[in-house]
């Protein structure tokens, strides 16, 4: 038996016992909750390829539940790995891709389920778009400050190039008031030439 199959036995075999509340209080419950949970995290780190576990993982899921997905919700699985793998590498453009990829994914696969919880508790984010979300905003916020820091330099010497810019941050980051400022002085600017 491979590390990844002792894992999902051992994960298995713990979450059948937490359902007994005298075990769950236990300290015996605590210690091996913490070290399956140090386990699985290292083989998560030394396996960012498995894409399924390292999604299953991000998503709180016992891993054992990803193989008997139907072929659709296991592809949003999937696709979330793939998004933290190149988050991870520092691609963010191309994580933030394979995340929304997922999210959409996940908006028609589980729709229904999607549009009752809507239903019964208001809008928001759901299921699996919550976890994909964040990790969107959290892929844009350094692309974002590339953008702000390379538009900036634009205004200097190419305002045009700034405002093209400044209106992709407002795309990213809609209603802040402080890109349609800068636009406004790269116009300035281009008038008075």
């Amino acid at each position: 038996m491979g590390l990844l199959d002792q894992l999902k036995k051992r994960e298995e075999v713990q979450y059948t016992k937490m359902q007994n509340k005298d075990y769950y209080f236990s300290e015996e419950s605590g210690v091996k909750g913490r070290q399956l949970y140090q386990d699985k995290k290292e083989y998560v780190k030394n396996n960012p390829q498995d894409y399924e576990i390292v999604a299953a993982q991000m998503f709180k899921t016992l891993w054992n539940y990803v193989d008997e997905l139907p072929d659709d919700e296991r592809m949003i699985f999937t696709l979330t790995g793939k998004g933290k793998y190149y988050e991870d590498m520092g691609e963010f453009e191309k994580a933030i891709d394979y995340y929304q990829e997922a999210d959409n994914l996940t908006m028609k696969v589980c729709r229904k389920d999607i549009q009752e919880l809507i239903r019964d508790h208001g809008p928001g984010d759901y299921l699996y778009c919550a976890k994909l979300r964040q990790r969107i905003r959290v892929c844009q916020k350094p692309l974002i400050k590339e953008l702000e820091v390379e538009a900036k330099e634009l205004e200097k010497t190419n305002p045009v190039g700034a405002i093209e810019l400044y209106q992709e941050l407002n795309r990213l980051k809609p209603g802040l008031k402080k890109y349609n400022k800068r636009i406004e002085v790269c116009k300035n600017k281009i008038n008075k030439t």
